[in-house]
């Protein structure tokens, strides 16, 4: 990755903050080139500092008695009432699995991004938080989701899944992972890097265990990402609208 001339310009940056209007064509092409610079890693993008769901991380949010963590993920309404709020586990399928990220890191950065930007139109805010969590700009979401899942039904997006880890590896072992309810883990893990770059319009997808931020000038690292097992159980603790999620 370490491509050159991803980010904003700084006068676009202060004319998306004040008024909520990003160019589209602009922000547009910045996705592209994050999506292209995201198709091929190196070594010297390996975090060394990713969320780890272990007992002594005292980050987590763990329910009364310690047996589910509290993760988040972000969906439009129409998204989360057709496809969350029904059921009380996720889909059997592969194709369909929900990325999250561990409460309470996404809230922790909006709300600092609010404290910084008092002044910030919902329109701004959304497009800020599309750009951390690698997400393109047309694509619309209006609640931030929160579940009560096992941790043992999470795994890390990358070729070492364990999300015990606080970093992932470039390239597979000799021994292939096991990951719960997926059948093929290094056929799932190739189906989502060639499902991400070569399908328009691309995601920015790391495979690094981090979301792309591709707003954020001083380097592209964004939120530790995880993908809960096809037919996980969850409980939906919360439905909060993006602004008031982020409501300092």
């Amino acid at each position: 990755m370490k491509s050159k001339n991803l980010f904003f310009p700084a006068c676009f940056a202060a004319a998306l903050l004040l008024t909520g209007k990003a160019d589209a064509g602009v922000a547009k092409l910045q996705y592209q080139r994050a999506v292209q610079d995201a198709a091929v890693a190196d070594a010297a993008e390996i975090a060394d500092n990713l969320d780890a769901v272990t007992a002594d991380n005292a980050a987590l949010v763990w329910n009364e008695d310690k047996t589910l963590i509290k993760v988040i993920t972000w969906k439009s309404r129409r998204s989360y009432e057709n496809y969350l709020l029904p059921y009380t586990q996720t889909s059997s399928s592969e194709a369909n699995v929900v990325w999250v990220t561990l409460a309470p890191r996404i809230q922790e950065f909006c709300r600092d991004y609010m404290r910084a930007h008092p002044h910030a139109s919902r329109a701004a805010l959304e497009h800020r938080l599309k750009q951390r969590l690698g997400l393109h700009p047309d694509w619309s979401y209006d609640v931030f989701v929160e579940l009560w899942v096992s941790p043992d039904d999470i795994f890390r997006p990358c070729v070492d899944p364990s999300p015990a880890d606080t970093s992932c590896d470039l390239n597979f072992g000799a021994e292939l992972p096991q990951v719960k309810n997926i059948q093929d883990y290094h056929g799932f893990y190739q189906n989502l890097y060639y499902g991400s770059f070569r399908a328009a319009p691309g995601v920015p997808w790391t495979g690094l265990g981090y979301t792309y931020d591709w707003g954020n000038h001083r380097g592209e690292q964004g939120a530790s990402e995880f993908i809960l097992s096809p037919s996980s159980p969850y409980q939906i603790d919360a439905a909060t609208p993006t602004a008031e999620y982020c409501a300092p």
